[in-house]
């Protein structure tokens, strides 16, 4: 993962099992550990939002659901990610949540996938559940070959690693790479427009808006069902 400027995930404190999981999926797959940054994740249940921060809220579909502090809380945590790659100007990051999966020859898959990007992509999502709504989710079985050139994934090819996903797939920012100009390019659409929907559908609108809803060919990570959703829970 030559690279690979950093492989960051998304923790809250209070979830250390969540975190044991992730050591443990970095380690089984032999992910340098001298790129692995674990984000202490923004508990929107008990964290203070300053007045900057909650007005990029104000448009937001979910701004009447219970779990709408949660929800604020994963989204800024993905942001401040997003500004720190900028801030350290890394060429490439990856970043999951706590609750991945990883697929066998996972960094294999990751380094073709890097060195055969499109030139306008700027997120590329490798990670999916079978189906997913709300706190349930069916994982994909990472063994089983139906995982490869999945036809419920792909819309158009790009090259052998690189994808169009179909519009109605739904990545749910469970784990994707992220280019320095798609940091850039979203932190200051972001900035113009604020937040609209959840964190997965915000990066799925914006993505599609651009034609560049890139994923990979292959499913490399789903999700881990030993975990409920810290969100909708």
């Amino acid at each position: 993962m030559n690279k690979l400027s950093k492989f960051y995930y998304i923790n809250l404190e209070k979830r250390p099992n969540r975190n044991q999981n992730v050591i443990d999926e970095c380690t089984k797959h032999n992910v340098d550990f001298n790129i692995i940054k674990r984000f202490n994740a923004i508990d929107g249940t008990t964290y203070k939002f300053s007045d900057e921060e909650l007005k990029m809220f104000d448009k937001v579909d979910y701004k009447n659901r219970d779990f709408k502090y949660k929800i604020m809380g994963n989204q800024l945590s993905h942001f401040y990610i997003l500004k720190e790659m900028i801030e350290n100007n890394y060429e490439y990051i990856i970043i999951v949540q706590d609750d991945i999966k990883l697929k066998n020859n996972f960094i294999d898959y990751i380094n073709n996938i890097i060195n055969n990007l499109p030139d306008d992509a700027e997120i590329i999502n490798f990670a999916f559940h079978k189906y997913a709504a709300y706190a349930h989710f069916v994982p994909w079985n990472l063994d089983n070959p139906e995982i490869e050139d999945n036809k419920y994934l792909i819309k158009q090819k790009k090259n052998d690693y690189v994808c169009l996903l179909n519009n109605t797939i739904n990545p749910c920012s469970l784990g994707y790479i992220v280019t320095l100009q798609g940091a850039k390019n979203f932190i200051n659409y972001i900035n113009k427009v604020g937040f609209l929907r959840a964190t997965d559908w915000n990066y799925n609108d914006y993505l599609l808006s651009k034609n560049i809803f890139y994923g990979s060919n292959i499913v490399l990570a789903t999700g881990n069902t030993d975990f409920k959703s810290d969100i909708f829970n």
